[in-house]
């Protein structure tokens, strides 16, 4: 008895919050659609690109620095990243000259290639047609290496998992 109370004091509330903050439609609203879209590498003033070193690996490889702090050539650097999983890490090769390019106009200079390893192509780097998880995709591998080689040109770092979810067979 005493729990269907206190559900129903939670729902009420719940209701409440609701009409509070105005989620149900309002006639005279002065709200707005904003999208982003995922292709938009054009230039505008949010377009931080410039800021990054291209193409990754122009003055050496990346490392720690006697002050522990990371370097490449004689300058210090920082990164902004994100992480792709599963068949995001493959797109399709007028997909990722598009996708590199946006994640640059953000400012990211660092992708982790995630969770690669666990699904058959296209969905991973597994290769359909076989029952082991030996054979890698031929196609995923491409796709792979053709958006590592526009991240670079980005500026982007990778950091490839190798083994996240693979399960041996």
């Amino acid at each position: 008895m005493r729990r269907e109370i206190m559900l129903s004091i939670l729902l009420v509330l719940m209701v409440l919050s609701l009409l509070a903050f105005g989620i149900f439609k309002r006639e005279s609203s002065s709200m707005f659609a904003f999208y982003l879209p995922w292709d938009d590498f054009s230039p505008s003033p949010t377009n931080i690109s410039v800021w990054i070193e291209k193409p990754t690996g122009k003055y050496g490889h990346v490392y720690v620095g006697p002050d522990g702090h990371l370097y490449v050539g004689n300058k210090r650097i920082r990164f902004l990243g994100v992480n792709l999983c599963f068949g995001a890490c493959f797109p399709r090769k007028e997909d990722a000259e598009k996708i590199a390019a946006r994640m640059a106009k953000f400012g990211i200079n660092i992708v982790r290639f995630h969770h690669m390893d666990h699904s058959r192509f296209p969905n991973g780097i597994l290769a359909r047609g076989y029952k082991d998880t030996r054979h890698l995709d031929p196609e995923a591998l491409d796709r792979l290496d053709y958006f590592i080689a526009k991240l670079k040109e980005n500026g982007i770092y990778v950091d490839l998992n190798l083994l996240v979810s693979r399960r041996f067979t």
